[in-house]
């Protein structure tokens, strides 16, 4: 773990309302601390004869705090909780902070002071944590000289130039340090960029520490060495996360990788109808995207010259089904299961009929794009539909453009394109209504915000889904999605304070298993704890395995969910979302039924 220390020092001039709002723009920006520094200026500088002392003394006396407000700092820490600190460049004047003021949390010897080892000695004996820079010190006479303290101070590597020209860091030094048998690093930046840090977190620093100001061109010494609020805010981010950006030795390719291979990939597609039992040739075959059945090197290293189990007609994809003589028969005993606990499967315009006569299972979701939307003819599906099946629809995620589905956007093109992409969806709605003569579910993902509040949000959210004639359910989300080809934070319908806003207004939802885990597992929460809470806001069910943040639309059992049997009881729609369930005849879809009914069924 890396911490970030925010070195507040005499940015402040001598102002405590300054240092209060540097101290809370440090603790927004994720900090570990804040650290200020004290000199008794009564009997600290003999003489300021030299320019530079007279320079640098004018400057410290004009950014000086007392004890008393040094404690009254100290206070204001404490509740904001975030770490206090003082850097002491004389004994005498550490006996005297300490002995007026208790609650330090950690202190800081300065470069100039690296040698000072009766300094050093009695911050030790305080009981906190002790750091200790060596600018302007040999590295090997600083290591000789600490090496006896290497069990109870961090060594911070420094440059004591202000700022630190880009080329004379020596961040190996670090490595040098580590190597002397000093567990924790740490690194003092005074460089005139803020990413030179970075690099000492690579080269194994624990903790950083950086001068923190509001304005880098402000009168002062380490103004032109310190970084802002919002570069702070970039360093923590980067140092909460380094151990998971350097990930595993071996990468296993996340969701959204597998979904661009898919988007694009190419695969194998007849360019005729092939007859059962047919030689597999290279030339019955074109190349085309996107990737959803067997790739070239595929065919080329296992199917080429064998003979298909399944016929396979003219522009379908070639997949490992057509090589094997698979049971595709939904045997009754399953479809009764899935009836009896109304858990169905998604499906597009272009299938429908084709999943429905492979699994008839009598529940469908009709996930929409945009273009089926505004372009296709949706109603002369309608007819197909049986009267006695549960039709759900899922909004498009998307609009043309590039852009997400935003009811409530303040740009007039999005506004435009999504209000009638919803209100053609729900007239759409209004003839499956009729046909089956039962409600129908609208389930969408509304994850974009334009209020700074999550409650301003969620108001916005539901005062247009709550107009609507027709039933519309946010799903519960992820915290990172994969959108655009990429993975975007979400802000909405996936945190505690979601759940709060939820039960206190009586609201309905699409709960999502898969996004709940997801969710729960980025807030470092139970899943189950929260699937307890939303009980009462579930008003439709998305059915899948996840295991982690990022793993969405697993296979069932997959993932770390476990026993669906209590889900399957809920009595509301149920969508087996499992990703690419679909693929090689359904198979997916089947043997995440199969386990479902067999956990179910084991129960009972």
């Amino acid at each position: 773990m890396v911490n970030i220390i925010a070195e507040i020092g005499i940015n402040h001039g001598g102002s405590i309302l300054s240092a209060k709002n540097l101290i809370r723009e440090a603790k927004e920006s994720g900090c570990w601390g804040v650290k200020f520094q004290f000199r008794d200026l009564r009997t600290f500088y003999q003489n300021t004869d030299e320019v530079s002392d007279e320079m640098i003394s004018t400057e410290i006396e004009r950014n000086h705090f007392s004890v008393d407000e040094l404690e009254e700092l100290s206070q204001f820490c404490q509740y904001l909780g975030i770490n206090f600190g003082i850097s002491f460049f004389r004994l005498s004047d550490a006996k005297m902070v300490c002995s007026n003021i208790s609650d330090i949390d950690f202190f800081k010897v300065p470069s100039a002071e690296c040698m000072n080892t009766p300094l050093i000695s009695f911050l030790i004996q305080q009981g906190k944590k002790v750091f200790v820079s060596i600018g302007g010190h040999s590295t090997k006479l600083a290591i000789n000289l600490l090496k006896d303290f290497k069990k109870n101070i961090v060594i911070f590597h420094c440059i004591a130039n202000y700022p630190v020209r880009l080329g004379d860091q020596d961040l190996n030094v670090l490595c040098k340090i580590k190597e002397s048998g000093f567990t924790a690093l740490g690194y003092s930046s005074h460089d005139e960029l803020w990413e030179v840090c970075l690099l000492a977190i690579s080269q194994g620093a624990n903790w950083i520490e950086r001068h923190i100001t509001f304005d880098k061109s402000a009168n002062g010494l380490d103004h032109n060495s310190s970084s802002t609020p919002q570069e702070f805010k970039k360093l923590a981010l980067f140092a909460s996360n380094y151990n998971k950006i350097l990930g595993e030795s071996e990468h296993t390719p996340n969701q959204g990788e597998l979904v661009n291979l898919q988007n694009l990939g190419t695969s194998l597609y007849a360019k005729t109808d092939v007859l059962q039992n047919a030689l597999a040739k290279e030339e019955d075959y074109e190349i085309r995207a996107p990737r959803i059945g067997i790739t070239v090197n595929e065919f080329q290293a296992r199917f080429k010259n064998q003979r298909l189990a399944k016929a396979i007609r003219k522009g379908q994809p070639l997949t490992e089904s057509n090589f094997h003589k698979a049971n595709d028969i939904i045997n009754d005993d399953l479809k009764k299961f899935c009836r009896s606990v109304r858990l169905g499967l998604p499906v597009r315009l272009h299938d429908y009929d084709l999943i429905k006569t492979k699994f008839d299972l009598g529940t469908y979701e009709f996930h929409l794009s945009f273009s089926e939307v505004l372009d296709g003819n949706l109603d002369d599906l309608v007819l197909k539909i049986d009267n006695q099946e549960n039709i759900s629809i899922h909004l498009p995620d998307y609009i043309p453009g590039n852009r997400l589905l935003d009811p409530i956007s303040n740009d007039d093109y999005t506004l435009s394109k999504s209000l009638e992409i919803i209100n053609r969806t729900c007239d759409w709605s209004d003839k499956l209504e009729q046909r089956t003569q039962k409600k129908i579910n609208i389930v969408g993902s509304f994850s974009c915000t334009h209020n700074q509040s999550r409650d301003d949000n969620l108001d916005q959210i539901f005062e247009f889904l709550l107009s609507r004639n027709t039933t519309i359910l946010p799903q519960w989300l992820p915290v990172y999605a994969w959108y655009f080809g990429g993975s975007a934070k979400l802000n909405l319908f996936n945190s505690k304070e979601d759940i709060d806003y939820l039960i206190k207004n009586s609201l309905k939802i699409c709960l999502d298993f898969s996004h709940l885990v997801m969710a729960a597992d980025y807030y470092e929460a139970d899943w189950r704890d929260w699937y307890k809470r939303l009980k009462g806001s579930i008003e439709h069910i998305h059915l899948s395995d996840a295991d982690g943040p990022t793993s969405e639309g697993l296979m069932i059992g997959d993932g770390q969910i476990g026993d669906f049997s209590e889900i399957l009881d809920i009595k509301k729609n149920k969508i087996l979302e499992c990703w690419q369930g679909h693929i090689n005849s359904g198979q997916g879809f089947k043997s995440s039924l199969g386990i479902l009914e067999q956990q179910y069924c084991h129960r009972r």
